[in-house]
This record gives C-alpha cells, structure tokens and sequence, in this order.
C-alpha cells in the first residue's frame, strides 16, 4: 500500500481488505493478516485523510463509507498533532463540505450517520472554541441543509454532551470546562433547538433522535429553560408518552432524566414546586397512568417491558427525588391536590406480578415513611393498609425464573440470566419489603396486628398443599419483622396484646406432617413468643409441648440417624426457637425447668435426640440456671456434661492426644466403603467441643467473681475437660495437616488438607452453590473438622473472658492455651490460622500478661506463613507458563 490516493489500486487493495474482514468464510488467520494490514495502513501511511476522503465520499455501499470515517477518525485522534495550522482549518472545512452533501435521512445507513458526528465531534475537541468559534453557528447552518443534516446535528449535539459529561475519559478538565463554558453560553439557542425538533420534526425519524439528544442535556440546562413557556416542554413529553408509542422509551427517559436533577432543594424550590405541580396535574398524571395501564400485560415484549420500567422509575423518582425534598423545604407546603392518585398509581406498581417493578417502587413507600411530615399526612395514612396487605403477599417466595408455576416467573426470565443472579436479587427485595413492614408496624401497630391475624387465619385454612408452603413461608417473612418492631419498641405491645395471643393459639392448633411448613411454624411460632409469652404464662405449657414434638419430629422416618434434609431442618429450628425463648423470658420460664429438664431426660434415655440437640438443650438449661444459686447450677452442670465425660473417658481422649489416635478414631485411614467405617465418630468430636464451649460461654457471671477459679461454679467441672480434650485435641488437629500425617491417610482422604469449595466461596467472599460432587464423606470431613476446631479455638478464648485471667495465670493455663493454639506453627492449615486470627483475646487489665504475648504469636505465626506463601508466587507462576 504504497501507491498514492489518486491511483485507483490503493483503494481498491483497501476495499478488497475490507470485504475480506467482513466476509464469514474468510479463514481467521487470513482475516487476521488483513486486520494487520489495514492497521499498518493507519499507523504508517501518510495518505490515511485523502484516502479516507476518498471511500467517504465514493458512491459505495455504508461499509466502504463507514470505513473511509473510521480512517479519518484514526486521525484526527493519533496524527492531529503533527497537522499544521492550516492542515487543521482545512481538514474542518471538507468535513462541514462532507456533511452537507449527505444522501436524504432514509438512504443513509444509521451506522453512517453516528460515524460523521463522532469524527465532527472529535474535530470540535481539538478546534473549539479557540479554533473554530463558528462551530454552533456551522451547525446551524448545516441544519437547514435537509432532514439528514437536522438528524446528524442532532447526532453531534447528543455525542458532544456525552463526552463533556465524562464519556471521554482523554479530555483534560481544563478543556472540559472551556468546552462547557462556550456551550452553556449558547445552551438557550441549542436547547431551543432540540424541542423544536422534538415537538415538530421534518420527518418521524428526527423526533427519535432529537429526544436522545434532548436526553442528555436535560440533567444539566438551568431550570428556567426546562419550565420555560409555562412549562411547555414538560406538557409536550407528558403527550408524547400517552400518544406516540414510537417514541415512548426515550420520552420515559427524557422525563426520568429530568426528575432524578439533583441539587439543594431550597435554592431550587420554586423551580421544583413548578415541576411537581405540572406533573402531579390531572392531565399529565392521567396520561402518565394511562401510559402504564396500556402495557402491563408486557410478559412477551421485551421493549414494552423497559418502557414499563421507565414510567415505574417517573413516578418513583417524582416522590423521592423532587416531592420529599420540596415538602421538606417549603413552610407549610400543600399537599398536592393529586396526591391521593399518585400514591394508587405507585401502589398499583407494587402490585404488579415482575418483582424489579415491586422492588423499584418500594422506594416511595421507604422515603415516604421516613419523612418528617408525609409519613404523618392523613392520605398517606389511609394508603398503608392497603400497602400492607400488597406486601404480606409480596412477601410470599414465589418467581423463581427456573419455574413456570407464576406470573412473576416470566419476567424474572427477562430480568436475571441465573438461579444466583435472582437469589442475590431476591434477598435484597425481600429485605426492603421486611423495612417497609417494620416502619408501618412502628407507625400504625394495630393495623399490622390485625393483618398477621387474617394472615395466619388464611394459611390456617388453607387446604391445598402446593399453596399452602407458599402461604406460610411468606406468613414467616410477615411476622418476622412485625415482631422485630415490637421489640424494638414497648409501647405497643399491651395495644396489640390480644392480637398477639390470637395468632399463637392459632398456630397451636395447626396440624401437619409437611416439614416445609413446619419450618415456616417455628419461624411464626418464635417471633410471637418472644414477645407475647409475658403476657400469658397459660401458654407456656402448650407452647413448649408444641416445640419440644418439633424437636423429636421424625416425619416417618424409621429413626434418628436416617432422617431427611427437610426434617433435619423442622428440628434444628425447633431447638434454636427453644433457645430463643429461653433467653428472652428466663425468668418466666426458669420455675419450669425441673419439668423441662425431666422431658429431656426422657428423650436422652429413649434415644430420640441427635448430638447436635443435646447441646442445645444444655445451652438452653445454662441460660435456665442464671437465677439459681451456685450450688444448684454446679449440681446442674455437673448433670450436663455427665455425657461428654463419659465420650472423653471412654474414647475420646485417647483419640484428641495424638494424631494417630485421631485418624483412627475418625477412621481416616480406611475408605468410606470399608464396614468398619466409623460414620458417626465426627458428631461425638462436634458434640463434645460444642458443649464445653456453650457451658463457658453461659457461665458468665453478673457481677464478675472474685479472683478465685472456685467461685464459678463450672470451672471444676469445663477444667478437666478442656485438659483431656479441648487443648490436645487443638494440637492433634494441627498436626493433622502435616505432610507427615500423609502416610497414615486413606488415598480416599489424601486431599483432606485441601479447601472445600464453600470454604474457598467464604474466603473469596462470593455466594457458593452446592454441588451434587459434594454431598461426600471427604466435604463432610473438610467441613466438620475446620467446625470442631472453631469450637475449640472459641472456647479457649471464652475461658480468658470468664473466668479471672490471673488465677488462670497462676495455675498455668494461659501458657499451656498457648502451647497449643500455636503448636505446629509451619504445618498449621491456612483456614485454621485464620480461625484463630479472627478470634484474638480482648481480656481487660492483662495485656502485659496475655493479650501482647498471644497477639505477638499470632503475628509470628501470621507473617511466617504470608512470606511463604509470597515465595511460592513466582514458583507457581512460572510452572503455569511452561504448562501454557
């Protein structure tokens, strides 16, 4: 490509390169040979502008046109500066020539057009205004030329905006503000400009773009030029949105842009009462309404759909962006006449089946209810109730995009690419609408009492199965944050008293076998005790009678060790609701606990509880304990650990004092297949560690003790325990990670060092999905053992909170805690060492004697194990590129 622009061969060699890119059956390494060539073309050949003249000026198809622009684009961005002066004035001048010759609107391709205002733009950057002072004046001019010329200054316009509003990263802020400064000073005739076109164009297709165009100016024009004309520009959208459904998204996005200006209220107030007025007027809301009713129904268009979104975001940002502020602002500020049906209008989105819709106008209602004066606004009152009951259904887990079974599936299909991508969505939805309750709990609690009655009496009723699971799940979501605001605050319990023991009865008397739905009980069956249980001690048998049948439910099956995910579920919350209970009315419960504590033993001895609820019953009986005198709880704590003695006597000690014995008691030296497999020797290690760990945290003492170890009444019974178990068992599981202990591991349980991915999900801090390759004994061992050793590594540090450190200094504790948290330094896990960097001692008065030397440790420890894993960086990197 040496040949000069006037010899046809350089063009056609540049078309035939061209044709050659763009031709599909061009094999790639010959496409990518002409790519190449066309790029050294640009680099290198000084004919690059007469030659892109040239094929931008020929009576060619678009593509040839498109590409003599991008050549003239080239540069003007990376050889303007070696133009000269005059090269300069030139190259603008048969750009305006150029553009005034354009084909008519129609022939031109879109694509073209786009390309002759990008380069006219990238020309102003460099020339305006110092160089070419005339360039708004031009553009004028070149506008009366024909509809193509009005539609690429339009282009140009739009384009100009854009890149002086930050789309232009290569501009300096100096130039910006110059470039600002001349457009703004000019701004009323452009702006003028663009509603004419807007509100008469020569042809259809100019109103398109001049609406684009008109978009990006209008966050940014003085308010005087948007209310210009008594407002005129806001009326002409207002019928534009109601009448031409060509136009109808860019209007939508024209007027949102309008709505979401930012700036101090009260220096704009007068301006923003104008606007608020003009569109809470009863034509222009009546048309806005009617431009959303004419779509609702948008599930199979896309494009209907985005307009729905647009008027949904109008009226949200006409409440929260220009209203909330002005009746903030505006000493006695009239309620707008309209308001009433604005509020129906923004409820009637918060019905609507697609979730984005709902979530979006959620808005409204949080500003609303967080503001000084509407949240207190008779009609704003009046609403709530019906805002109530569109959020208890709301609440209800229906949509998932994977399903077909509601009408709020198919657009979330429109609106997520994946199962994840809805979940994350769906928490964040369902934790605005929980907002929304609590705030109208607070303001209005009869109302809301009320409507979880007619809730709870609607799941109760209902008879069909496939509802009824929806029904209750969204019951649980209701009454979870309605309970929520009644803790928070005391007044309205006593007026909300009668309600509240409605619904437990309620609950009481419901039957089912379902363990979804008892799921969604227990959650409902919680969140009213712990606010309601004061007000009747009637209810305390019934109730716990009713949890503890949740806590040995076994939904048919055989027994204990083969119950399902669903059932396992129903019992775990029963016996966190238990704890839930036990802590918020311990007094009121504590006379009970002799009749509790039996029924526990009747499960214990007839086998009916898993390890799990075992500890949680201790945790519940220590919590019970509090009010009792020290010799009683020390009879109490003795009774309830009597189990884990008993597993640490037998076996367990002697498999927490060495590695070895450890593996074998885990059985981490045989395969999962092998019958001597020992599958339930994880739950004793979990049970026992989680015990010890919840009598020391539930032996806190108000006020603290003396200085001796005695005077809590657990020590004599945790100490043998944490010296038999907790601290060799810290060191066994330490040493377990070694590449020593290797040798002794099943080739089954070889990457039991490495990281579960739900570990790896935690660490990397992104949302872990479960996969089917995980439900195994290696996950399970992965994840059961990093448990055990946090509830180890918690206990430890529990001890120097509960019990007086100096006494424990005295005896040794502290050094041997310290032995063993820190044992094995250089084979320690990284997840492990992270464990106890999480958990650092904050023991008050003793930072000479235990804080600064167990942090200085960990620092070691820390540190040392960072500068390893930096020197295995290179390492790594270089075996990945020898592999690549």
């Amino acid at each position: 490509m040496t040949d000069t622009v006037n010899e046809p061969s350089l063009q056609q060699q540049l078309i035939f390169c061209l044709q050659k890119t763009l031709d599909p059956l061009t094999p790639h390494a010959e496409r990518a040979g002409f790519y190449q060539k066309i790029e050294d073309f640009k680099e290198t050949n000084p004919r690059c502008i007469e030659c892109g003249f040239q094929l931008a000026r020929q009576e060619g198809s678009p593509e040839i046109r498109h590409f003599g622009l991008q050549l003239l684009d080239h540069s003007v961005k990376y050889r303007w500066k070696a133009l000269s002066a005059s090269d300069h004035h030139e190259f603008k001048q048969q750009v305006l020539q150029f553009l005034a010759g354009v084909r008519t609107a129609e022939q031109e391709a879109l694509y073209v057009k786009e390309s002759m205002a990008r380069l006219t733009v990238e020309v102003a950057k460099r020339m305006w205004p110092q160089f070419w002072e005339s360039f708004l004046a031009d553009l004028d001019v070149l506008s009366r030329c024909g509809p193509a010329q009005v539609q690429i200054v339009l282009m140009i316009l739009r384009r100009l905006k854009e890149d002086l509003l930050g789309f232009d990263n290569t501009l300096t802020n100096q130039r910006r503000r110059e470039m600002n400064t001349a457009l703004n000073d000019q701004m009323e005739g452009v702006f003028t400009f663009l509603v004419n076109n807007v509100q008469a164009p020569q042809i259809p297709c100019l109103r398109q773009t001049a609406l684009s165009a008109l978009t990006s100016y209008v966050e940014g024009v003085e308010w005087r030029l948007l209310l210009t004309n008594e407002g005129r520009l806001i009326q002409l959208l207002c019928a534009l949105l109601g009448h031409d459904s060509d136009v109808q998204v860019e209007v939508s996005e024209c007027l949102l842009n309008i709505l979401a200006r930012k700036g101090e209220p009260k220096r704009t107030s007068s301006e923003r009462e104008k606007l608020v007025s003009a569109l809470l007027s009863k034509d222009a809301l009546s048309t806005i309404i009617g431009a959303a009713e004419n779509v609702l129904d948008v599930a199979n268009d896309e494009q209907q759909y985005i307009f729905l979104k647009r008027v949904c975001q109008i009226l949200v940002h006409l409440g929260t962006s220009q209203l909330a502020p002005l009746w903030n602002t505006i000493v006695n500020f009239a309620r707008p006449e309209n308001f009433n049906r604005y509020l129906l209008a923004v409820l009637g989105f918060t019905k609507h089946h697609s979730q984005v819709l709902a979530l979006t106008a959620a808005d409204v209602w949080s500003t609303f209810l967080a503001h000084t004066f509407i949240r207190e606004d008779g009609v704003f009152l009046a609403m709530l109730p019906q805002v109530l009951t569109v959020l208890r259904q709301k609440l209800m887990r229906v949509g998932d995009p994977s399903l077909s079974n509601h009408p709020s599936c198919v657009y979330n299909k429109l609106d997520f690419d994946s199962l994840e991508e809805y979940n994350y969505f769906f928490s964040k939805y369902r934790s605005c609408l929980h907002g929304l309750v609590h705030h109208i709990a607070v303001l209005m609690p009869s109302t809301v009492a009320n409507e979880v009655l007619t809730a709870v009496r609607e799941a109760v009723s209902c008879t069909k199965m496939s509802d009824a699971y929806y029904l209750w799940e969204g019951l649980a979501s209701f009454i979870e944050p309605w309970a929520g605001s009644l803790r928070a605050i005391d007044s309205p319990k006593e007026s909300v008293k009668d309600q509240g023991m409605a619904v437990i009865q309620q609950l009481l008397s419901y039957e089912t076998q379902d363990p979804l739905i008892l799921s969604s009980l227990l959650r409902c069956l919680q969140g009213c005790l712990n606010v309601f249980l004061q007000f009747s001690t009637e209810l305390i048998f019934p109730c716990l009678n009713k949890i503890l049948f949740f806590v040995v439910f076994t939904g048919g099956a055989t027994d204990k060790h083969h119950l399902g995910k669903d059932v396992s579920l129903v019992r775990h919350m029963a016996t966190s609701a238990l704890l839930h209970v036990c802590e918020s009315h311990t007094l009121l419960l504590q006379p009970h606990l002799g009749a509790l504590y039996a029924q526990y033993k009747i499960f214990a001895d007839c086998d009916l509880l898993q390890y799990a609820e075992k500890s949680a019953f201790v945790e519940c009986f220590m919590v019970l304990s509090r009010p009792l005198a020290m010799s009683e709880q020390g009879v109490l704590i003795a009774d309830l650990l009597q189990e884990a003695k008993r597993l640490v006597s037998d076996s367990l000690h002697q498999a927490a004092s060495s590695v070895e014995g450890l593996v074998a008691f885990l059985g981490l030296h045989l395969e999962p297949t092998s019958p001597m497999y020992p599958f339930g020797a994880q739950a004793k290690l979990t049970y026992v560690a989680h015990t010890v760990q919840v009598v020391v945290k539930r032996s806190v003492m108000t006020p603290p003790p003396s200085s001796d170890l005695h005077s809590n009444p657990s020590w004599v019974h945790v100490e043998p325990l944490l010296h038999q178990y907790t601290l060799p068992l810290v060191r066994s599981l330490h040493q377990l990670y070694a590449d020593t202990t290797r040798p002794l591991l099943s080739q089954y349980f070889q990457k039991l060092n490495e990281l579960h991915s739900m570990q790896r999900d935690g660490v990397i801090g992104c949302l872990h999905r479960k996969r089917d390759s995980e439900n195994d004994e290696l996950g399970n061992s992965q994840l059961g053992l990093a448990c055990v050793h946090e509830h180890c590594i918690q206990t430890l540090h529990l001890v120097l909170e509960v019990y007086p450190v100096q006494s424990l200094i005295d005896i040794g504790f502290v050094r041997e805690l310290s032995s063993a948290i820190f044992s094995e330094p250089m084979v320690t896990s990284n997840l492990m060492i992270k464990t106890i960097l999480h958990i650092s001692p904050c023991v008050g008065g003793s930072w000479d004697s235990v804080v600064i030397p167990l942090l200085c440790r960990a620092g070691w420890m820390a540190y040392n194990r960072l500068e390893e894993l930096w020197r295995a960086v290179p390492e790594n990197g270089a075996t990945t590129l020898e592999e690549e």
